[in-house]
């Protein structure tokens, strides 16, 4: 199904064709679940949800905090939280429960990244902060492979100096 011409490849067109076709179906499947959890989250019937009544939701559904922690959790609710009130109304609140089909929460999440990558606060991510990221090294640790690849890139008098992103 990605490969729209059936050539075997896949192609700029494609791709973007693709992942519009994954987004639109998680949104058809989780933002009328999201709106349905705001209800039943906001305990108290004034249409906003605190991060108290969330936290009471988080503590129910996930004691141990397997998913997220109660830090990234919160986090996550006040980066939805689009008008910096400290409660979520229900869109933000669908903002929080689908972050990455939001347009202001993903410029927040980019931005953040950005921020977190840019080591040397230059406001820009060369080559050697984004390899040597530690968020980009958690699944490879035992990876002798992309280990090479990172010494090659050390190694090379190029990447140290030429290229910025």
């Amino acid at each position: 199904q990605i490969d729209g011409d059936g050539n075997g490849k896949l192609d700029k067109t494609e791709l973007p064709i693709w992942v519009r076709k994954m987004v639109d179906a998680h949104m058809k499947n989780n933002v009328p679940a999201a709106k349905k959890e705001f209800k039943s989250v906001d305990t108290n019937r004034d249409t906003i949800v605190t991060w108290d009544e969330y936290r009471l939701k988080m503590v129910k559904d996930d004691p141990q905090h397997v998913a997220y922690t109660e830090k990234e959790q919160k986090h996550k609710f006040r980066t939805a939280d689009e008008n910096g009130d400290g409660v979520l109304n229900q869109i933000e609140y669908v903002a929080f429960k689908n972050p990455m089909t939001t347009d202001y929460v993903l410029k927040r999440i980019a931005q953040e990244l950005l921020e977190d990558f840019d080591t040397n606060k230059d406001g820009s991510v060369d080559l050697a902060e984004f390899v040597h990221h530690e968020a980009s090294r958690v699944d490879d640790k035992d990876n002798t492979e992309i280990d090479k690849l990172r010494r090659m890139e050390s190694e090379d008098p190029w990447t140290q100096t030429e290229t910025r992103y």
